[in-house]
């Protein structure tokens, strides 16, 4: 297990802030900004085309209107350059009080005509705020619902559709964030939180090609996001460009030096390259990063007993089921050093554990029936072969283990049945052909024991003549 899907919650409210203004949000318009003068009023306002918008146009045009004609006494009026309202001097007070009372009119009116939008964009964000809160608790329908109302009030808002896709990776509900994350980057191409989550996603389905290229492009936009960096890291590491995954695991590190999953994965990296000692070191610095880390401990246990350090491996196996008794990787390498150490009960017990928590777990199933076979409980041996055949029927492995435990129980014509389906299943798995010439033999089928030896001793295996 190299890295488990991680989607930063600083990223699902929208991330890093952007100079411009994305789609569907609006600045706030300072009050003074509002007051027109008298050229301004005239300049059309194109995204204000409501029937008010229009009026309030409307009635100052007519304040210039009047600016030409005494409001009064309607008498014509040349303009000079001491009297700029071009107004009779005997209506010139009346005249300009009624002038600017239509003006502040119309100011009223465009104020009112941008206020629900202001008020709507402003719902839309505490709503998206509330909603990322309640990710943090867990609570990821009711966050839904938080998004689904943003977005209603504000249907262009990529953040909201960010957030929400967020909430669907969490719910497990993959096509659904995509779909979301799809939305949120076609409103603003520029939002590199919306590409970096895209990308977990494709790489939580294998798909890495795509989420490579998501995680570059959202680094193209901003280079500076070390959850990017990490996933990118691993997705090169998956498909083995080691050196240029620790590359960016280093620059992750660098951004931020408290990313445990950072050291995690360049830990795992090093291990690929054969380099333990280095591994080691990583892997503590995760932990030292965050102390409850199962799969650094797991990680690190792994390291110390590819090196033939056993106690250390015990003990950090035992720290990592301690802090997630489900991983069922840290029980079945327990397990695997309890067997090396001599202790086939313990062992037993942490297989138990690992298949308690996998069912699937087919290595558990064939290692605990090695350990039973080593302790002469073939029926358990058996009832765990079968269990493993079960769950991988074109196994010839599965099937020529159990026929030796049959054998071994005495049970020749259940063995023999599995000895043919390994052979069966591959015609050279020289196991089989020479535990097939030991049934023949035991069951006194001369001939064709003779003949499964020969086919033995052709792919290099030592069979033993029967004994007069």
């Amino acid at each position: 297990m190299i890295y488990n899907l991680n989607l930063d919650k600083e990223y699902c409210s929208g991330g890093t802030r952007r100079s411009r203004v994305s789609a569907g949000e609006l600045p706030d318009i300072p009050k003074q900004a509002l007051h027109v003068s008298a050229r301004a009023a005239n300049t059309p306002l194109k995204k204000l085309p409501s029937p008010r918008a229009v009026r309030s146009r409307t009635r100052i045009r007519e304040t210039h209107a009047m600016q030409k004609r005494c409001p009064r006494c309607g008498a014509l009026n040349e303009s000079t350059a001491d009297d700029k309202l071009s107004l009779c001097r005997d209506c010139e007070s009346q005249s300009s009080a009624l002038a600017n009372d239509l003006v502040d009119a119309a100011i009223c009116d465009l104020i009112a005509e941008l206020e629900p939008r202001k008020n709507d964009e402003q719902t839309a964000q505490d709503r998206i705020r509330r909603g990322i809160a309640l990710v943090g608790e867990g609570k990821l329908d009711e966050a839904i619902v938080q998004f689904d109302l943003a977005l209603e009030n504000d249907p262009c808002s990529a953040r909201a559709y960010n957030s929400r896709g967020y909430a669907f990776v969490l719910k497990r509900e993959h096509d659904r964030a995509v779909e979301d994350f799809d939305r949120a980057i076609e409103l603003d191409p520029d939002l590199a939180p919306a590409l970096v989550n895209r990308g977990c996603v494709h790489m939580h389905q294998e798909a890495y090609d795509a989420a490579l290229g998501d995680f570059n492009r959202a680094l193209r936009i901003n280079d500076r996001i070390p959850l990017a960096y990490v996933n990118r890291g691993f997705v090169l590491a998956a498909q083995g460009h080691y050196d240029a995954a620790i590359a960016d695991f280093d620059r992750a590190i660098q951004l931020d030096p408290s990313l445990a999953n950072a050291y995690q994965n360049r830990a795992v990296a090093n291990i690929a390259r054969g380099e333990f000692d280095r591994a080691i070191e990583e892997f503590t610095a995760a932990i030292r990063q965050q102390p409850s880390y199962p799969l650094a401990y797991y990680g690190r246990g792994f390291a110390h007993m590819a090196q033939g350090n056993y106690a250390e491996a015990l003990s950090d196996f035992g720290q990592a089921v301690e802090q997630d008794p489900t991983l069922a990787d840290a029980w079945f390498l327990r397990a695997d050093v309890a067997r090396v150490r001599g202790e086939h009960q313990q062992a037993i017990a942490d297989h138990s554990e690992a298949l308690r928590h996998n069912p699937e777990f087919r290595l558990a199933y064939h290692h605990r029936a090695e350990i039973y076979c080593e302790l002469g409980a073939l029926d358990e041996a058996i009832a765990d072969y079968s269990s493993l055949i079960q769950l991988q029927p074109d196994m010839p492995d599965a099937y020529n283990h159990r026929g030796q435990a049959y054998a071994a129980a005495g049970i020749h014509a259940l063995a023999q049945t599995d000895f043919d389906t390994a052979i069966r299943l591959d015609p050279n798995h020289g196991p089989a052909l020479r535990g097939q010439a030991i049934v023949h033999q035991a069951m006194h089928h001369v001939d064709e024991a003779k003949a499964e030896r020969a086919a033995a001793r052709r792919l290099g295996l030592d069979v033993a003549e029967p004994s007069d």
